[in-house]
């Protein structure tokens, strides 16, 4: 009975929303900022601009927005995420239901989606990736409106859904290619052509001012490239595939995984698919994007990028959706054995998202889980901000400069002490200093607070550079011993 009610009724639907909702909030407050939002968040602070040198702009208009109506707090930071997810979900459960014209659909899709452990630990950090995921859904759903109702209105909103995920993260452009090819290259689609020129024109009236930006500082082009391809072997990308399959294993949990390579290996879109333009739309998409974004992250060879993949997923949920519920409906399977397969899926999704969710807030769990190298960037920074607020409290008479030569720990310092007044130093030159380079340096100030995650021995031309003296003054270690423990130089220095 309930499964019958969960399956057709909305205000149950909207029951699990608000419940999962409120629990995401409750979670994102029991865990530390990763750096990654807290640079974000300083992003916001030092001053709003039409670009970045390592991400496009949106994020920091959204945090920005966020903090003027909630306050200055974790809780207007993490919210950003909670809402779009939530928007995610409403989305995914439309795309189901239209693409397929069964309702039911829309509700495995919604329900899975939600059990995705991949996109449960994103839901809890605001970071691009996790708000690109509305973006994607909604450009899908405006495409397949697009194309099934060829309105100008759907051609025009599927640019500015494309236009607002650019500006979100780059890495939509692959989305954006995929739906190119699907209109260019099949002749189903021949009638359409002349429409996409709507869709390009709303994507470059959203895109025009970062484009702009770009141009004028042209050094972004250098580090989106070096960020797409780091120039590693390919016996290198070789060896790292099974490493990459284990983590899309625990980013799915193993039931969904099974489940996704079943549609991987059955879905291959058809002539016979023209009768049913949403499947057909949605095969394409999901092999197109699979293809081009596991390619990618392959060659990026950095694990933690696995979350590219998500553009693929989403059609995927959508397909697996669909072909479980034909399952069921031809009475290929019994009811009975349905629900007992649906439930264990969504039970393995469960306890992946819990393991992670523990993890998250709990570092002695995650060192246990085997995922202490994963979630290492969620801990240690409130205590370190508690030891410099006691230094530059006892030690200084004027508020000093907060320095440092590693951007994550600058970040992290910069939001739990409420300090904007900071300096990034560095020898080399990358995204980050050329972003800090977009904000004008401290002046009128000396004294400073150098923190780094290495011995100043280790880079002295480092402090040739910058300052005039330096002398230390303590070392901290966060962390427990066995588990990756952090460990911290603080130093008494004036600056150049």
């Amino acid at each position: 009975m309930f499964f019958n009610n969960l399956i057709y009724s909305r205000r149950y639907l909207i029951l699990i929303l608000g419940l999962l909702f409120f629990l995401r909030i409750y979670l994102t407050g029991l865990s530390q900022l990763h750096y990654d939002e807290a640079y974000w968040w300083l992003k916001a602070q030092k001053g709003l601009t039409l670009g970045y040198y390592d991400n496009p702009p949106l994020l920091a208009w959204i945090i920005k927005a966020f903090l003027k109506l909630f306050g200055d707090t974790q809780f207007s930071i993490r919210v950003i995420s909670q809402l779009f997810f939530t928007f995610s979900s409403i989305m995914i459960y439309l795309a189901g239901k239209e693409f397929s014209g069964r309702p039911q659909v829309g509700v495995y899709s919604l329900l899975i989606f939600n059990f995705i452990p991949g996109f449960w630990l994103q839901s809890l950090i605001t970071v691009p990736e996790s708000i690109l995921v509305f973006f994607i859904l909604a450009t899908m759903f405006a495409f397949f409106k697009a194309s099934s109702q060829n309105k100008a209105m759907w051609w025009v909103l599927l640019g500015i859904c494309m236009g607002l995920g650019a500006m979100i993260h780059y890495s939509i452009i692959l989305t954006i290619a995929s739906l190119l090819m699907i209109l260019f290259f099949n002749s189903r689609y021949r009638a359409f052509r002349k429409n996409i020129y709507l869709s390009l024109l709303g994507l470059f009236f959203v895109i025009t001012p970062n484009i702009l930006w770009i141009i004028k500082h042209s050094q972004t082009i250098l580090w989106i490239c070096k960020r797409i391809y780091p120039g590693h072997q390919f016996i290198s990308i070789l060896r790292s595939l099974s490493d990459f399959t284990l983590l899309q294993i625990l980013v799915l949990s193993p039931g969904i995984f099974m489940l996704f390579l079943w549609v991987l290996l059955t879905a291959m879109p058809k002539k016979s698919d023209y009768s049913s333009p949403g499947e057909y739309i949605m095969k394409q998409f999901f092999y197109l994007n699979f293809s081009m974004l596991s390619g990618l992250s392959l060659i990026r060879m950095n694990a933690l990028d696995a979350d590219w993949l998500a553009q693929a997923y989403l059609p995927a949920i959508v397909l697996a959706s669909s072909k479980i519920d034909l399952l069921k409906s031809k009475a290929l399977i019994s009811v009975r054995v349905f629900r007992l397969i649906f439930i264990l899926i969504l039970a393995c999704g469960i306890i992946f998202s819990a393991i992670l969710s523990i993890s998250m807030i709990n570092f002695s769990f995650a060192g246990k889980a085997g995922l202490s190298d994963i979630f290492k960037d969620f801990y240690g920074w409130r205590e370190l901000s508690n030891e410099v607020g006691e230094i530059k409290q006892s030690l200084f008479g004027a508020d000093p400069v907060l320095v440092s030569d590693n951007y994550a720990i600058l970040s992290e310092l910069a939001f739990y002490l409420k300090d904007r007044d900071v300096f990034y130093v560095s020898n080399s030159k990358n995204s980050h200093s050329f972003n800090f380079g977009l904000w004008s340096k401290p002046t009128g100030k000396k004294s400073a607070i150098f923190v780094t995650d290495r011995d100043i021995g280790e880079n002295q031309s480092l402090t040739d550079k910058f300052f005039v003296s330096i002398e230390h003054i303590k070392t901290v270690t966060v962390g427990e011993a066995d588990l990756n423990s952090k460990t911290f130089y603080i130093y008494n220095c004036l600056l150049k």
